[in-house]
């Protein structure tokens, strides 16, 4: 097994201890707070990778390739609003209910390579894990929301 195997559970471990920190710090900080300071620590991380990866810049690529730069500019747009909309929740509701919803999202991600790019991405095993994702995904909102939480 190679680290690129790995590196995919390196990540949900760090998404997981990140949701844990931002569940603290937006319980005392605004949105718009914690943006200005993610706004300035993500430049200096950008400006690390860049200067690392500095050989591999390319920035007349929307003159040679205007169709994926046009794709870039809507998916950094949708991560954007997709953020946000986990920021608020996991603001207004707790960082672990906006987890959970999000694990929905390797569910939508073959669908749309399908529609956008004919891209098929599914088999038996993803379409079956996807359906129990889902059915976790009513238990959980279920018994938070609705007759669920009357119980």
């Amino acid at each position: 097994m190679t680290l690129l195997y790995i590196l995919p559970f390196v990540g949900a471990v760090l998404y997981g201890l990140n949701y844990a920190i931002m569940g603290a710090v937006l319980k005392t900080m605004s949105i718009s707070t914690f943006l200005f300071y993610n706004f300035f620590v993500s430049a200096i991380f950008a400006a690390f990778v860049i200067w690392i990866d500095r050989d591999n810049l390319n920035v007349s690529q929307f003159q040679t390739e205007p169709k994926t730069v046009l794709f870039l500019c809507g998916a950094i747009a949708v991560a954007w609003c997709a953020w946000m909309i986990t920021t608020v929740v996991m603001k207004h509701i707790n960082p672990t209910y906006a987890a959970i919803g999000e694990v929905a999202y390797p569910v939508f991600m073959p669908l749309f390579a399908w529609f956008l790019f004919r891209d098929k991405q599914w088999d038996t095993a993803t379409l079956v894990g996807g359906a129990l994702v889902f059915v976790g995904l009513f238990i959980i909102i279920y018994s938070k929301t609705g007759k669920g939480a009357a119980a």
